[in-house]
């Protein structure tokens, strides 16, 4: 069973609301209310971290609710976002609790929050859950091109690529252009062979009936770690097509970013200008609406091996 430390009342807002929403999980009464966050803040020091701001119940006080109050303002916000049963938990005025009946797109929204919380997988190998984050990013992706009412396709260049798929890079970038229609074939070059992916893990496109070349396409990346922010400059659509593809797409892919994490209002427009469209927790599960049982399946068993109960 997991183990929940009480958290820094240095933390941000939305690390705070993640604490909030893990302790609903894994709590025997499967609840969490602003009550138990404002608690647990005076037991990691809270108040003492406050002394020189006033006297111990007053200003510090102030402060810890106040936190509290900025923690269920953002849950709120995220259950507005993700209605129609894809946000895991009930929310009250006084706190949350985990629903009785969740949806697959709750499920992974539960997955992400557990997974970026504990800096990374605790319900499997890494590469287990590296790779179930690369599948889920693909679903998102697909999805917010419009899924199956617009047919839109994806294809996972991430190694180790999938069953059925090339697993050299460069027979990868053909089978890829191929099923496109577009950007012709992998360029032979020297540099290839040490390539895996390149930092390109998910590829999504809109076909068009005729085949021609000039398509909406999203170059994804997937990064699960603390040090996302490092990555987000990483894939660049134009350079990867020149450098790997014999043909440039007629029309330049749009990147994509996909996190486990959330960010703060204050740093999104930041972050999006070097990461291009960003995808953070709340904006997959918002997108994950035609999730194939497979990836249910396996998200289910993720859950189950990090919590230690069936799910």
């Amino acid at each position: 069973m997991i183990e929940l430390q009480a958290p820094s009342t240095s933390a941000h807002a939305e690390t705070l609301a993640d604490w909030i929403e893990v302790c609903s999980i894994v709590d025997t009464d499967r609840r969490c209310s602003r009550e138990d966050l404002i608690s647990a803040l005076r037991i990691a020091g809270g108040i003492d971290a406050f002394e020189q701001f006033g006297p111990q119940g007053d200003v510090g006080s102030e402060m810890i609710q106040g936190l509290a109050e900025s923690a269920m303002d953002i849950i709120e916000n995220r259950a507005e976002i993700l209605s129609g049963g894809r946000y895991p938990f009930i929310v009250s005025s006084g706190g949350i609790a985990t629903s009785t009946v969740i949806s697959e797109a709750g499920e992974i929204y539960q997955l992400l929050v557990l997974s970026s919380y504990f800096s990374g997988n605790i319900g499997g190998s890494n590469a287990e859950y590296t790779r179930l984050f690369e599948d889920i990013a693909a679903v998102a992706a697909r999805d917010y091109l419009g899924g199956s009412t617009t047919n839109a396709k994806i294809y996972q260049m991430g190694s180790p690529r999938r069953s059925g798929q090339p697993s050299k890079f460069t027979d990868a970038v053909t089978d890829m252009c191929a099923k496109m229609h577009d950007g012709g074939l992998a360029k032979d070059q020297q540099q290839a062979v040490r390539m895996k992916d390149a930092k390109l893990d998910v590829v999504a496109w809109i076909p068009t009936p005729d085949r021609r070349q000039g398509k909406l396409i999203g170059f994804g990346q997937c990064a699960t770690g603390k040090n996302w922010r490092d990555k987000i400059s990483e894939l660049q659509p134009d350079s990867w097509c020149a450098s790997w593809m014999t043909d440039r797409f007629a029309v330049l892919p749009v990147r994509m970013f996909f996190i486990p994490h959330t960010i703060p209002s204050n740093d999104w427009l930041l972050v999006s200008y070097d990461a291009g469209m960003l995808f953070d927790r709340v904006r997959i599960v918002a997108h994950s609406k035609e999730v194939p049982s497979s990836i249910g399946v396996r998200v289910r068993r993720w859950l189950s091996a990090a919590l230690g109960v069936e799910v």
